[in-house]
């Protein structure tokens, strides 16, 4: 999969940037003023088309961690699972062009027929070029929607156009909205209180300078299969969470550092075996606590059990998981419990996506993990390990579960033991208790 990223850097241009905040300084909140509409929408303007674009109720909605627009069904404006309408789709196509971002992406004050991704396929289609291009635009924020293109299935050839912000990714081409928008003069008219909320006349604009970029690759077929978003994932991992999490931490401190996965609902003498056990075998440990908040205790107090359960222990580390280490959007089937169609495929990419841009980064050289003799989804986990971790330098190591009187310890086993506190208290070591209040 190739990308290209649009951006408003520099942010809005001189020309823009000073004239808009001369524009919207006494204007309320609102981004489209009904005083600007006449000059905003020029030939379509009419009161009732002003009304029909601005008034489309939009909602948002999570899915599987990714964020997406509500199906919508209007005259100008029409959305089905998260993608909005493109006009001209072919029905037959070789590859597709994705487009992800906010505003300018997902045509918000624009008609389904006027969104860049509308006028770049019918560019596409004039030259008989094979590509559908799809709208997968969102209100993100000012962020980049990173899930809602880690979950795509993109095939070799596939394109992805990303709004990238300010944000200047290496080795990826990029088209400065600011600088398209001085090329051609366009008027302050055609925006409103920032350049990416435009007209259709602007996103006709930005569609052919996409065109212009694509037609080469796409006409001499010199698209590769390599991921070029790699370099973008990879940047977002690590400024949103290697930095967050492991800024003052130094691995060249230590020749052998291992990890944890751990849910830890809640911490047992179990956890603490292992972890204790792990510890003998590396100079360092980091604890990864799943942070999706999907189990019977939630999160912050699974992170205080584990943090209070290893405070005795040098050279380990507690952090939460994240988004990237088993999350609901990495391998959902670890919440659900089930085994479907899916967890293959979404096994593999999680611990993939482990060993690539965080173990890597980390200079992780161990996993542990406990062995598995009732959860058959976990245990299909632990068999993908196996498999995947050591052909990317990690050694993964199994370690026998701790029993007490013949029973494995779970923390399964401790919330059914919950009426009887003598049983549960036997299994959990005191500072849980105290987390958890159990007198």
């Amino acid at each position: 999969m190739q990308c290209i990223t649009v951006s408003d850097r520099p942010c809005d241009g001189p020309r823009f940037r000073g004239a808009l905040k001369k524009r919207f300084k006494n204007v309320n909140e609102n981004f489209f003023p009904k005083e600007f509409a006449e000059g905003f929408f020029e030939e379509l303007y009419s009161e009732e088309y002003y009304e029909s674009i601005v008034n489309i109720p939009l909602e948002m909605y999570c899915e599987n961690g990714v964020n997406k627009i509500k199906d919508v069904r209007s005259k100008f404006f029409n959305v089905s699972d998260g993608q909005r309408a493109t006009l001209g789709q072919p029905l037959e196509y070789e590859n597709k062009i994705y487009f992800f971002g906010p505003c300018i992406m997902i045509g918000r004050y624009v008609e389904d027929k006027h969104t860049v991704e509308s006028f770049l396929q019918n560019r596409l289609n004039d030259i008989g070029l094979r590509y559908k291009v799809v709208n997968c635009g969102a209100y993100n924020g000012k962020k980049l929607d990173i899930n809602r293109i880690l979950e795509t299935d993109f095939n070799c050839g596939d394109i992805a156009v990303i709004w990238s912000y300010d944000r200047n990714y290496l080795g990826i081409p990029d088209i400065s909205l600011p600088k398209v928008a001085e090329k051609y003069r366009i008027p302050i008219q055609w925006t409103l209180n920032t350049l990416p909320h435009c007209n259709h006349k602007v996103n006709k604009i930005l569609a052919d300078e996409i065109f212009l970029r694509l037609q080469v690759m796409l006409e001499e077929k010199v698209l590769k299969c390599e991921d070029s978003f790699d370099g973008i994932r990879r940047e977002y991992i690590s400024r949103n969470y290697i930095k967050r999490y492991f800024l003052g931490f130094d691995y060249t401190k230590y020749k052998k550092i291992g990890s944890i996965v751990m849910n830890c609902n809640p911490f047992t003498n179990g956890h603490r075996y292992l972890i204790e056990s792990a510890c003998q075998m590396v100079d360092f440990l980091v604890i990864f606590v799943v942070e999706e908040d999907k189990s019977f205790f939630s999160f912050e107090e699974r992170f205080e059990m584990v943090r209070e359960g290893v405070r005795d222990l040098n050279h380990v580390m507690v952090v939460p998981s994240g988004q990237f280490i088993l999350s609901e959007t990495t391998f959902p089937e670890y919440f659900l419990k089930i085994q479907d169609e899916d967890i293959y495929r979404n096994v593999d990419y999680d611990i993939t996506l482990f060993a690539d841009y965080i173990a890597s980064e980390l200079h992780i050289t161990h996993r542990f993990v406990g062995e598995e003799p009732y959860d058959n989804v976990t245990n299909e986990y632990n068999n993908a390990m196996k498999r995947i971790l050591p052909e990317k330098g990690i050694c993964l190591v199994e370690i026998p579960r701790k029993k007490d009187d013949g029973i494995y310890i779970s923390a399964s086993e401790v919330r059914k033991s919950m009426g009887d506190k003598k049983r549960a208290y036997k299994l959990v070591p005191d500072t849980t208790r105290k987390v958890l209040g159990w007198n």
